[in-house]
């Protein structure tokens, strides 16, 4: 069974989780130009995948916010 879940945060699209089998790992398409390092990478759940992408998101923001880089 194919699933998939789009990940956002504060209105902006991360990306896309895709499970190709019931209770198959996932994995993460990336969409955002910040969450290009965890394009393709594998994960137990969506979950696991979605909390990754948005805490990527906030470490991103924060060191953009304080000028430095993540």
């Amino acid at each position: 069974m194919f699933e998939s879940r789009i990940v956002e945060i504060n209105g902006i699209t991360l990306g896309v989780i895709l499970r190709d089998h019931r209770d198959g790992p996932c994995s993460f398409r990336a969409l955002h130009e910040r969450t290009t390092r965890l394009n393709g990478r594998r994960y137990a759940t969506m979950e696991d995948a979605r909390a990754d992408a948005r805490t990527l998101m906030r470490m991103s923001t924060t060191a953009q916010t304080y000028g430095l880089r993540a």
